[in-house]
């Protein structure tokens, strides 16, 4: 896991305060997860489902889009799951670094020692990560639903 603080420190320097260094912070941090799942997806594809594409007939690319992206859709929404949970969870420490969010009322909570903005700060962001869980994982059932339709 990539430490969240330490990347926003580090592109300080470079980037100065505000929403730059946060966005690409979170970038920095959701890509590990997405491109693990991505590699493990296609990775995970049976040799034996690819061959017997290539005996139907299927290009290479074919196969790549028709058989083995389709395949391995599913750990790549895993991988973008984890992820949005993670930019999600360390956008709020974008706020010490005036990058704003949800992050700076959790902060502001913690400053003036106001617990309960601090646990609605705190609440609102673990809503929101678990709302945008639930998003993604009723995106997956979705289209795992609608491939196991006729045509």
């Amino acid at each position: 896991m990539v430490p969240s603080l330490g990347i926003l420190a580090l592109l300080l320097p470079v980037l100065g305060v505000g929403t730059p260094p946060s966005l690409v912070a979170l970038l920095i941090l959701a890509l590990p997860p997405i491109l693990v799942n991505v590699d493990a997806g296609y990775r995970g594809v049976e040799p034996a489902v690819l061959d017997a594409a290539g005996a139907m007939g299927m290009t290479r690319w074919q196969r790549f889009l028709r058989v083995q992206t389709p395949l391995a859709l599913p750990v790549f929404l895993t991988g973008v799951r984890g992820a949005v949970v993670e930019v999600i969870a360390s956008a709020t420490l974008a706020a010490f670094i005036g990058g704003g969010g949800l992050g700076e009322t959790i902060i502001t909570g913690m400053q003036v020692n106001n617990q309960a903005q601090l646990l609605v700060g705190g609440l609102l962001v673990a809503l929101l990560a678990l709302g945008a869980e639930l998003a993604i994982l009723l995106i997956e059932r979705s289209i795992a639903w609608r491939r196991l339709q006729p045509r």
